[in-house]
């Protein structure tokens, strides 16, 4: 170790890291210098292939960053970069579509040290020599999201007994709890001291999150009472029934829907310039509820100027990503073809975590989601038999405005965001902020 580390960690000062290399400097297109600092590069999980899952990690940026828990992000898809999600939602940075960096004023490292995964391997700028391991599934990507944590802590052993949450979205409703799971059965091999979980508007329960859209779409007047109540009938109610009726009636009620509505929020304008419609994470949630039909419903709207950025020369030199590689938000190397959905329900597991453990766990779901509404939430959280605490009540946030509404469990929360689409810290990034913050503090939201 050298010696300027050693003394950094002796005498815990701030956070240090023993390997400077995967250090950030200024990036291109930005102008400015922060108090902070960030690091970026690789962390091998498969030694024999070098597999490696690209990671980002942001120090917190409040006065005592040594004593602020580590909180690792993971977007969904399956195969969707957790980058995105740290320029487009809960970074310190976003960009502006000229390519300029900007500050985040409600970045999540504000309060925390946070760590961005591009999970499983294939996924943005994560890299193997062997494409057998692009085939992935539930089970293989929570080992691999171990191993990665592991090797994170090779670097930055400041870590070690530290505090530690997971936080995600969509699809991470799958990779969070799995996650959690492989943490338990292995807890003597990850020297970090878990405390907890939130995911946002999560896929979890198969019969639930089915069922939930149709039922969304026509009680926001996206689909006519005529077609809804025609596809109910042919689906005996159950939407997941694969019969040649109701399967016509399900896609005949979807055209109704129409192309030009944001699946991620119902309330937004799409965009029109973009064309990769598969490179989505809605296109991916979609696809894995409607199969082909997902064609029908998502919008060709994704943030090029990001790939834009990311895929230029100087931008992967800066960020110590491989240069071969063509970064994109939602992999085509892992997509529907090459990954497994492992389980059709977490509600086993949930079980387990409220049943078994102590960890405090936090639901949340933008309300003007379309891709998995948070009726498809309450009908999974339901099924948990959970006891209530406090019963349905508008939660505040910073502002004093209604932020959205809670039900308190016993051992779990759920909230929804008044006003936020399928990407919540995008969408409503205040009261985002808000409850995360407060979550982390243990105060009540």
């Amino acid at each position: 170790m050298p010696v300027t580390c050693f003394w950094a960690l002796l005498l815990a000062v701030g956070i240090a890291s023993c390997l400077e290399p995967d250090k950030l400097g200024i990036l291109p297109g930005q102008n400015f210098t922060t108090s902070y600092h960030q690091y970026a590069g690789y962390l091998t999980v498969r030694p024999e292939t070098n597999g490696q899952i690209f990671y980002w990690y942001a120090e917190s940026q409040s006065a005592t960053p040594g004593g602020d828990p580590l909180v690792l992000w993971l977007n969904g898809g399956p195969g969707c970069s957790s980058v995105a999600g740290f320029w487009g939602e809960n970074g310190p940075f976003h960009l502006t579509k000229e390519g300029v960096v900007v500050n985040n004023p409600l970045a999540w490292n504000k309060v925390a040290n946070m760590l961005w995964l591009e999970s499983p391997l294939g996924v943005g700028f994560s890299r193997s020599s062997s494409s057998k391991d692009f085939y992935q599934n539930d089970t293989s990507t929570a080992v691999g999201n171990f191993v990665a944590l592991q090797s994170f802590l090779k670097k930055f052993p400041e870590f070690k007994g530290r505090d530690f949450y997971v936080f995600g979205e969509s699809y991470a409703g799958h990779y969070i709890p799995t996650l959690i799971d492989y943490i338990l059965d292995n807890k003597g091999d990850l020297e970090l001291n878990l405390k907890g979980f939130g995911i946002g508007n999560p896929t979890t329960d198969r019969p639930s999150d089915f069922n939930a859209p149709l039922p969304f779409y026509r009680n926001h007047a996206l689909i006519s009472p005529q077609s809804y109540q025609a596809a109910y009938k042919a689906c005996n109610g159950d939407f997941m029934d694969t019969s040649t009726a109701c399967v016509d009636h399900r896609r005949a009620a979807l055209k109704e829907y129409g192309s030009r509505i944001n699946i991620y929020d119902i309330l937004a304008d799409v965009c029109l310039d973009g064309e990769a419609r598969g490179e989505n994470e809605a296109f991916r949630m979609m696809s894995i509820m409607y199969g082909d039909d997902a064609d029908i419903l998502t919008p060709p709207c994704i943030a090029e100027y990001l790939a834009t950025y990311l895929n230029r020369a100087d931008v992967k030199a800066a960020i110590h990503a491989d240069p071969s590689i063509k970064w994109v938000q939602c992999s085509d190397t892992v997509d529907r073809v090459k990954y497994t959905y492992s389980y059709a329900s977490m509600l086993p597991l949930y079980a387990r975590f409220l049943n078994e453990t102590s960890l405090r766990v936090l639901i949340f779901s933008g309300d003007i989601d379309s891709v998995l509404p948070f009726t498809g939430t309450q009908a999974w959280i339901d099924k948990l038999d959970r006891p209530i605490k406090r019963s349905w009540a508008p939660w505040l946030d910073s502002e004093g405005q209604t932020g959205g509404y809670k039900v308190e469990y016993d051992r779990m929360t759920f909230i929804t965001i008044r006003g936020a689409g399928h990407m919540v810290p995008e969408f409503r990034p205040q009261r985002a902020f808000d409850f995360f913050s407060r979550f982390l503090a243990g105060k009540a939201i």
